[in-house]
């Protein structure tokens, strides 16, 4: 059985691809001047330039237009409020709910207003209002009476009971 014979790769010095790949670089026009010298085999579809350029003549450069980037396109994003449950420990809940900035809605004043109807500790976490206690459906019910830009189908509820987790011991 015979010795497989190693292929022999040249690569361009000015781009630095294997000569054959010249033509995807950026110096492309920079690699002609160099092929057409040390390797005019390589692109026979250019032989008329890499005479031009051996005898000292000028090739016009290729007008390259800039590759324009995709446009992103943005979807427009329906508004809306969630109300999710999370528990918190074995047997107590926590009401969060999400979204109420982007109808602009103050969340300070809205965890105020929560915490006076409903009798139970309310704090602003991020984005969110967290009410202690498992309290959706009130909490839908006095969103819609206080805020008429929002509408019942801007709310959605989400049955995933997630468990918050609580840091013991933990110093503040």
């Amino acid at each position: 059985m015979e010795k497989p014979i190693p292929i022999e790769v040249i690569y361009c010095p000015i781009c630095t691809f294997p000569i054959e790949y010249c033509e995807y670089s950026e110096t492309f026009n920079e690699c002609k001047k160099w092929l057409a010298i040390n390797h005019p085999e390589a692109y026979p579809d250019l032989a008329e330039d890499f005479a031009k350029i051996r005898n000292g003549e000028t090739i016009p450069e290729e007008e390259k237009k800039p590759a324009s980037k995709p446009k992103k396109v943005r979807i427009a994003e329906k508004k809306q409020i969630v109300v999710s449950v999370l528990k918190r420990g074995s047997t107590k809940n926590i009401t969060k709910v999400e979204g109420l900035k982007e109808f602009g809605i103050n969340l300070k004043d809205t965890a105020k207003l929560f915490r006076k109807t409903f009798a139970s500790g309310c704090a602003v976490v991020e984005e969110s209002i967290e009410i202690q206690g498992e309290l959706v459906d009130e909490i839908i019910e006095k969103i819609l009476s206080e805020f008429p830009s929002v509408k019942e189908d801007d709310i959605m509820i989400s049955d995933t009971h997630k468990t918050k987790k609580v840091n013991k011991g933990q110093k503040k």
